[in-house]
């Protein structure tokens, strides 16, 4: 099964290096200009380079696209117009879960199979024992036959079953809602702590989170946020002043007030008394989250 990888930047150079070590080797590279590491990988492992992803495309059978979201939609598009029959695009880019079903769709049409792959980690960190994550992938498939050939080459990608292309992407995006969130906030709340020379001091009055089992405690925050909102926006109030007076200003503090002023604002507290369920809980979030940012202020949403 002879394979091309287009793209050979941090992505491309681990996958590339661990199918070539796990048994899985890699016929051509593709990449307009070729890092000193990709220079010295293919020159290891004895593989073709090229520019252009049109000069080896009716060469190999799968292609394993690892280029930045924006550009992905072109990649399907090239491979739709001189890819042949029987062919696989395994996309690992980052491009959005309706560019990736249109490829997916694009693809079909030339009986091109299209697998939506996401990383669900720092893959320079944690290099190719990064979490990967499959959709798209038809049991008993050629398809199937290539991920599985991938696990075995020590790529560790779960397939999503009953999935389509678009869902791994989606699932991705929103770990990141909650990642990149969390090092926005992070990067203020530690900064601070350095300022104050109580870093470690924080650490440990945050273990009790460490503990927590993280479903559970998510669903806490979610659940209490409908009954406690005013107090939590006065308490976040207090820790904007506390980092004004420090001389540090926080981008991240202004939006979560907001967050907690619009529960305030769309939401009346004496429908829920108590913690709700999360069902509940997420259903009324998820309907304060559509409603306009001009709505009236004596416009509340109820169960």
């Amino acid at each position: 099964m002879k394979s091309m990888i287009i793209g050979m930047g941090e992505v491309g150079c681990c996958l590339f290096e661990a199918l070539h070590e796990g048994g899985m080797p890699i016929q051509v590279a593709i990449d307009k200009r070729l890092s000193e590491r990709a220079k010295g990988l293919t020159a290891k492992y004895g593989t073709q380079t090229a520019q252009d992803v049109r000069d080896h495309l009716q060469d190999v059978e799968v292609i394993l696209s690892c280029v930045e979201g924006e550009t992905a939609p072109v990649i399907a598009e090239i491979i739709s117009e001189h890819g042949r029959p029987g062919q696989i695009l395994i996309d690992f880019s980052t491009a959005s879960a309706d560019a990736k079903r249109q490829a997916s769709a694009l693809l079909a049409k030339r009986e091109i199979t299209y697998i939506d792959v996401a990383i669900m980690g720092a893959i320079a960190l944690t290099g190719a024992s990064t979490s990967m994550i499959a959709a798209g992938v038809s049991a008993d498939s050629k398809g199937q036959s290539t991920i599985e050939a991938m696990q075995g080459a020590g790529i560790p990608v779960k397939v999503i079953s009953n999935s389509q292309a678009g869902d791994a992407i989606s699932l991705k995006l929103l770990r990141s809602v909650f990642t990149k969130g969390l090092e926005a906030l992070t990067t203020e709340c530690l900064s601070a702590a350095e300022h104050l020379g109580v870093r470690e001091s924080l650490y440990e009055v945050l273990s009790d989170i460490d503990k927590a089992h993280l479903p559970r405690f998510l669903e806490m925050l979610v659940t209490t946020h409908l009954v406690h909102a005013e107090r939590r926006r006065k308490e976040v109030e207090r820790a904007n002043e506390q980092l004004v007076e420090l001389g540090l200003t926080s981008l991240m503090l202004p939006a979560v007030t907001a967050v907690f002023e619009r529960t305030e604002r769309l939401h009346d507290r004496s429908s829920t008394p108590t913690p709700p369920s999360p069902e509940v809980a997420l259903a009324i979030l998820t309907e304060i989250s559509r409603s306009p940012q001009n709505r009236p202020a004596d416009s509340k949403v109820t169960t």
